[in-house]
């Protein structure tokens, strides 16, 4: 499989809704591809805590074994071990626990899409529908969602940006 980047119509920042449709219908191949990747893996605060808590141990010592300083924001983390990821080994060792950009990947993690998606139509949904398929398809609360999405700029006033 030829896995080229790909970048959405207009870019990053672009059609935000339209990429959060397509996020609920996706079906991750389970390629790993996405995990092999050198690349940023932005840990949120509960990431930090999930990750901590799958594997039993404190915070501190999952900060010390996993993360490190998002090397553009000193006020932000990343996973230490991302080229391949550390917990990718013939499938992902922390799936259910893992950070939110992985849940959001491919269509609402960044500009650049390392495997191959669909690109058909896709159902008419209002803004609430869509935030509550995310939930459901990501494992994720309705609040994470919608803080993750005005933090890369795609929700404000309670529905997507253009």
């Amino acid at each position: 499989v030829d896995v080229l980047p790909v970048l959405w119509k207009g870019g990053w920042g672009m059609n935000w809704k339209e990429r959060a449709i397509r996020q609920i219908f996706f079906e991750c191949k389970r390629c790993g591809t996405c995990c092999q990747e050198p690349k940023i893996v932005d840990i949120y605060p509960r990431d930090a805590l999930r990750i901590a808590r799958r594997f039993r141990i404190s915070m501190r010592l999952a900060a010390k074994r996993h993360f490190m300083r998002h090397p553009k924001d000193d006020e932000r983390l990343t996973l230490r071990n991302v080229a391949p990821c550390e917990f990718y080994q013939n499938g992902c060792r922390i799936y259910r626990s893992r950070p939110l950009i992985c849940r959001m990947y491919p269509y609402l993690a960044g500009p650049t899409i390392y495997c191959e998606t669909s690109t058909g139509e896709l159902p008419e949904m209002d803004d609430q529908d869509v935030i509550i398929k995310l939930a459901k398809v990501t494992n994720l609360r309705i609040l994470e969602i919608e803080d993750y999405l005005r933090y890369i700029g795609a929700w404000k006033d309670g529905r997507f940006t253009s």
